[in-house]
């Protein structure tokens, strides 16, 4: 039987140090002249200063079954792998003589920093940084399911954090590595607050080892994250575990810290609990899944909308994935981006695919939209008399919104009548869902003509309706020599030698035997195509005075 004493007695002769590495190496004592030594599972572990560097001297006080071959395949995989979380490894068959016997020994790159407890115990007020860490977990576990590595005794203990943040596994004795097959016992269950009910009934390694304290470790570290005061209120620091014990496992949903981490409403930590609750579900742990498969998230970058058939670039990073597709495009890289041009409103959706053939979809939208144009804009005519209306129109196509300043939204095609009483800009602004489109015409407005006199052929006109000129609607200075009025049956004639505010004859016969109609030079431009001077023209004049005063 060999004991921990025994070992730190050889140790301090040189000449019982087998292994070549530690014969020159100064091991660190107290200041009571004492070695330092940390014990955990079946070793001790020394630390000691090899070439100005510390590293850690490691020995077995425990025969561990199949050593030799079970640490000679862990070193190669350890030095295969180059994980950063990996501190230097070596193993050594024969490294310190002990009464006798030749005890293996490992030697490993001494990691400064803190084991995951004190870490959370000396930062839990600082969410970001708990935070950080929690994704910095998930980030080396799934590096390690990605070369089928577990490290089969994960717990606060064995994982160091340096000031910095940087992940450190420690303690390599019960890792599982592929070349190990199904042939190597579960030699040490670890720490039963971080281990499934089941695994002590687990008889060999496998890459699986780890998933379940994985799990609640991410989820502690969640639940910290969102409410630090857990720390204190389940005595961490003085504690063997985190949030969860082993109790909390076989009555899971009625366990306090069940109802407590499910009370803070968190998305991420309620998908953890639903997880651990599957995994509680399962009587065997190599029937549990790795935690990225539920987990896998992509996190993809797409325009909203573009225009229809030009190109727009898709980018995305996917995290926990072994593959990932596209509909479309097929297998793309885990984090890239693409070049699209959808003619038409697309759903493109990844396919995200675990190392273990878990399978995830994230879907993204773009939707095509036409860009918008002003097809026209504008007004019947140029040129209005004030305050006589006028219609505009409007087409457009392809448009969120028109409007047309100061009257306000209107759809993108229509007509309105206005009144303008002096010269007016008039402006339509449109938006497609890209820009602003505007556009501008100009109505001026011209004074009514001075007419100075009526001169017409002789004409009979039958009316059975009222005759109204209005003299403020038109200056008119009547030239007319005599009016004549004949009633239906005979009757003395009417005669007038002026045409002045409002006549009214009621079915009569109206004779006008002499006049002439005369406009002013400066009326006669104004007025262009409008009137005539025939009669024709004479007819619209009177007609739209009368209906302008209706």
């Amino acid at each position: 039987m060999i004991y921990i004493s025994d070992i730190k007695a050889s140790i301090q002769s040189k000449a019982l140090i087998q292994d070549e590495f530690f014969k020159e190496a100064q091991f660190l004592k107290d200041s009571r002249g004492r070695l330092l030594s940390y014990t955990g599972g079946y070793t001790v572990v020394i630390p000691c200063i090899v070439n100005g560097e510390k590293w850690a001297f490691r020995c077995w006080h425990v025969p561990v079954e199949d050593s030799k071959k079970r640490y000679s395949l862990i070193s190669d995989a350890i030095h295969d792998a180059q994980l950063p979380f990996f501190c230097s490894f070596e193993y050594a068959e024969k490294g310190l003589l002990v009464k006798g016997e030749s005890l293996p020994i490992t030697k490993m790159k001494w990691v400064d920093g803190k084991n995951l407890k004190n870490y959370i115990c000396a930062h839990y007020q600082e969410k970001g940084k708990i935070k950080d860490l929690a994704q910095s977990f998930i980030k080396m576990i799934t590096s390690l399911h990605g070369k089928k590595i577990a490290h089969g005794d994960l717990q606060h203990g064995n994982i160091l954090v340096s000031e910095t943040g940087q992940l450190y596994l420690v303690d390599y004795d019960s890792m599982y590595v592929p070349a190990m097959g199904n042939e190597f016992p579960d030699i040490i269950t670890g720490l039963i607050d971080y281990q499934h009910p089941a695994r002590k009934k687990n008889r060999f390694s496998s890459e699986k080892l780890d998933y379940f304290s994985e799990l609640v470790i991410y989820t502690c570290l969640l639940g910290i994250s969102e409410k630090p005061d857990f720390v204190t209120s389940y005595n961490v620091e003085d504690s063997e575990r985190l949030l969860f014990s082993a109790s909390d496992f076989y009555s899971f949903e009625s366990s306090k810290v069940y109802g407590e981490l499910t009370a803070l409403k968190n998305p991420e930590i309620d998908q953890c609990l639903t997880i651990l609750k599957e995994y509680l579900v399962a009587k065997d742990i190599n029937d549990l899944k790795p935690i990225e498969s539920y987990l896998m998230s992509i996190k993809i970058t797409a325009p909203a909308f573009v225009a229809t058939g030009e190109e727009c670039t898709i980018k995305w990073i996917s995290s926990g994935a072994a593959k990932v597709s596209l509909n479309g495009v097929g297998d793309v890289d885990l984090s890239g981006s693409v070049t699209v041009n959808p003619t038409a409103t697309t759903d493109f959706t990844f396919l995200l695919t675990s190392e273990f053939g878990s399978t995830k979809e994230e879907t993204v939208q773009v939707k095509a939209y036409n860009r918008g144009k002003i097809n026209f804009f504008q007004a019947e005519r140029e040129y209005t008399f004030r305050s006589v209306p006028i219609n505009m129109s409007w087409d457009c196509s392809d448009m969120v919104s028109v409007e047309i300043v100061g009257y306000g939204k209107q759809p993108e095609v229509g007509s309105m009548e206005v009144e303008i009483s002096a010269d007016k800009v008039f402006e339509i602004r449109a938006k497609d869902h890209f820009k602003e489109f505007t556009k501008k015409f100009t109505v001026r407005t011209l004074p009514f003509p001075s007419i100075k006199g009526l001169r017409v052929p002789k004409f009979e006109a039958e009316y059975k309706s009222n005759l109204t000129i209005r003299p403020s609607r038109l200056d008119i200075k009547p030239l007319v020599s005599k009016v004549t009025i004949t009633p239906p049956q005979a009757s003395p004639s009417v005669s007038s030698n002026h045409i002045v505010g409002r006549t009214t004859v009621a079915s009569s016969k109206i004779e006008v035997a002499k006049g002439f109609m005369e406009f002013s030079d400066k009326a006669t431009a104004m007025m262009g195509n409008l009137f005539k001077i025939t009669n024709q023209g004479i007819t619209k004049l009177v007609n739209y005075i009368t209906k302008s005063d209706r």
